[in-house]
């Protein structure tokens, strides 16, 4: 019996040209900015935008935590132009057994209803999509797993809910 992986999705369109989205979402300097203040999080000699292959080190003091965490991440498959741009960020040290983030940014309108299901419908409006897709283990199997029900998966959700809300806050609604 293997260790229990985990997913997350979630995507948000923000009426902002993808430049710009990009620039912004994938400067580490604001990671801080977008994740809640409970997190504590300072990047470690954050660079302005990704390159494949960079070490991108964050301390966490989340509240509760008394010693703070530290996370290490590189980074890989990173597209920095055209209409569809990403980065991944894989852990190498820190709190999970298994993480692989992958940021997408994709240069589209929203639909009339507000999903990109409806894609074929005319959009209303040019903007960005910004997507994060997160596979995630965490570390001593049976704990690991009743930790996830009981905490981990909310607290994911509700940070990246908070993300969502930054980014339309930064880019106008």
């Amino acid at each position: 019996m293997g260790i229990p992986t985990y997913s997350l999705q979630t995507e948000v369109w923000v009426p902002a040209d993808i430049d710009v989205v990009w620039a912004y979402g994938s400067n580490p300097e604001n990671l801080a900015k977008i994740t809640p203040g409970l997190y504590g999080v300072k990047v470690r000699d954050p660079k302005p935008q990704p390159v494949s292959g960079d070490l991108v080190i964050i301390e966490m003091n989340p509240v509760g935590i008394p010693l703070g965490l530290k996370w290490e991440s590189r980074i890989h498959d990173v597209v920095s132009t055209g209409d569809k741009r990403q980065f991944v960020d894989i852990q190498e040290k820190g709190p999970f057994k298994v993480w692989k983030h992958e940021h997408l940014f994709e240069r589209g309108g929203e639909s009339l209803f507000g999903s990109r299901l409806n894609a074929n419908i005319k959009p209303k409006e040019r903007g960005t999509w910004v997507r994060d897709r997160v596979e995630y283990a965490l570390p001593f199997s049976l704990l690991g797993n009743l930790g996830h029900q009981i905490f981990v998966r909310k607290a994911l959700e509700r940070m990246f809910y908070h993300r969502r809300q930054k980014l339309l806050e930064q880019f106008g609604r």
